[in-house]
């Protein structure tokens, strides 16, 4: 068995927690700082989760403004507005000063636009360029190719030698300490003409034409594509990063692969949320009643479709009343229904996410779908009709619950793909609540179609 923690992991236990809590009492600024300091920042960020608000502000005022930057950055989002929220814009301006021109526009985006426009003045005195870029940047929506791109990587015009193409990767690396993997080539008008490779820039002579080896043949996206987009195109085609370009052709900016962790991430637990009927981001740092706010509006909805699958047994109360049995036997087949359409809606959610299902494939796709619904139903029914038989010793309720679970599983394959391929259609989230729509339409399908069976055979069940 695989250890349970990795070593190289931060691990936040009571120990270290009191240790935090008491040099805060005791005022040792000194001895806090010299704790933290080994950290990286996202472990620091990881450690303030556990802290309070009061705590979590006091550690933050204590680092430097580059590190505070970098911690906010892997902060949940609510403690980063928080913190946020108590910052004066000089402040801000500072901490956005030491970020990367991304960074700094994701953390100036959520600012009120009084703030934003007074700390990005205060930026401009000390750096007109990386301001303007700023600017450029909260054009786009962040969710789009344009708001997660970067401005920092190295363009070479496709005239240069080797020799001053590496000259100017020392440059920006020594001005960024960032990591260079590709140099991309541009026309005098800023148009993307290709990429180099770093191996193949060191592999050729110093007085080489850049345009004489680099790559032509380019994956590229507009700046208005949506980020899940741009991550399924650098999956597929195992790119560390995908140039953004104009529609003129002019580059404007690169999205790289530890941006597209975070949009996967971000994704998946966006749909996970969703699939439960929480519509916005949420974690366990989310205060209670924010998490209140987001929770009770789809479980008073719940609530609602649960009175309605009780005003379908209530139709029933004469025939249950007849056989008692049925009552429990009934909820056995409206849970099978709802656990086969959860299981329908995360493939096919899935399958939208990854791009796999397209406008011409709706279609197969249902019809997939339905005929696992038909094979599902048929071995599920046959087994709990046979261990009906056998628990309650008459063959008509096993027939019974058979051809109810049959009936009820091939709706709950059916609709589990129908419902979320018609949010899509709508332009919706595929994954808005479509476990709770779901569940509770194959609830009273279920109840439906075992009572109405019943009351149908109803002689023939009580011989």
């Amino acid at each position: 068995m695989p250890p349970e923690h990795n070593e190289n992991i931060l691990e936040v236990d009571d120990e270290l927690l009191n240790d935090l809590r008491r040099l805060m009492e005791t005022g040792d600024d000194n001895a806090l700082r010299a704790l933290l300091i080994d950290l990286h920042e996202s472990d620091v960020a990881h450690l303030l989760e556990f802290l309070s608000e009061e705590e979590r502000h006091y550690i933050l005022s204590l680092l430097k403004d580059e590190v505070v930057g970098e911690v906010m950055l892997h902060l949940p989002e609510e403690q980063r507005e928080d913190y946020l929220a108590e910052l004066a814009p000089e402040r801000i301006s500072n901490i956005v000063e030491e970020l990367s021109t991304d960074d700094a526009a994701d953390l100036v985006s959520e600012l009120s636009d009084e703030v934003a426009e007074e700390v990005l003045q205060n930026l401009q005195r000390s750096d007109q360029e990386a301001t303007d870029e700023i600017r450029d940047l909260l054009r786009y929506d962040e969710n789009t190719a344009g708001g997660r791109m970067t401005t920092d990587y190295v363009a070479v015009e496709a005239i240069e030698t080797v020799a001053a193409s590496i000259e100017k990767i020392r440059e920006f690396v020594q001005e960024t300490e960032l990591e260079v993997y590709v140099l991309y080539v541009v026309d005098a008008e800023y148009r993307l003409a290709g990429i180099v490779r770093l191996q193949d820039l060191v592999l050729r002579p110093p007085g080489a034409i850049v345009e004489s080896f680099m790559l032509s043949d380019l994956i590229t996206v507009a700046p208005n594509e949506d980020q899940s987009v741009v991550a399924q195109v650098m999956q597929r085609y195992d790119l560390i990063a995908v140039p953004v370009i104009a529609d003129s052709g002019e580059l404007l900016g690169i999205v790289t692969f530890d941006d597209i962790a975070d949009i996967i991430d971000e994704e998946a637990s966006q749909d996970m949320l969703s699939l439960a009927g929480i519509t916005d981001e949420e974690s366990l740092a989310t205060p209670p009643l924010r998490s209140l706010r987001r929770r009770l509006p789809w479980l008073a909805i719940n609530l609602g479709t649960a009175f309605l699958a009780a005003m379908v047994v209530d139709q029933f109360q004469g025939t249950i009343a007849k056989v008692a049995v049925l009552a429990s036997l009934m909820s056995i087949v409206a849970g099978e229904g709802g656990n086969a359409a959860i299981q329908t809606i995360t493939v096919i959610v899935r399958s939208i996410a990854l791009g796999e299902i397209r406008s011409g494939h709706l279609r197969r796709a249902v019809i997939k779908e339905g005929k696992v619904a038909v094979l599902n139903g048929l071995a599920m029914g046959l087994l709990t009709g046979v261990l009906v038989w056998l628990m309650w010793g008459k063959y008509q309720f096993g027939v019974l619950i058979a051809i109810a679970m049959l009936a009820n599983l091939i709706v709950a394959g059916i609709v589990g793909a129908l419902i979320p391929l018609g949010l899509r259609k709508l332009r919706l989230d595929p994954a808005l609540s479509s476990g709770p729509i779901v569940t509770t339409f194959t609830d009273v399908c279920g109840y439906f179609i075992f009572l109405g069976l019943a009351t149908l055979t109803m002689s023939w069940l009580l011989k």
